[in-house]
């Protein structure tokens, strides 16, 4: 029984590697699911490094804010002094 369906899959193997418009197809969504995994990567990768430049951005302006604020409270209290 076993060896029935592995006969029948691999008649219908042959079936497929005889066929032009199957093997074409098979060969047009294997490349549109390559294509689609890299530039999906690509995108993935842009939006990544785009991220990670807008959190440095804001740490910067966050460290030019607390040294603005830390600058005004202690100059403040070291005049009062």
């Amino acid at each position: 029984m076993v060896l029935y369906r592995f006969d029948a899959w691999w008649s219908g193997l042959r079936y497929v590697r005889r066929s032009v418009v199957l093997r074409l197809l098979g060969t047009v969504i294997v490349f549109s699911c390559a294509i689609t995994l890299i530039l999906t990567a690509v995108q993935l990768y842009r939006d990544y490094e785009r991220g990670i430049a807008q959190i440095q951005n804001r740490l910067v302006d966050m460290t030019a804010a607390i040294a603005t604020v830390s600058a005004k409270r202690y100059g403040s209290s070291i005049s009062r002094n």
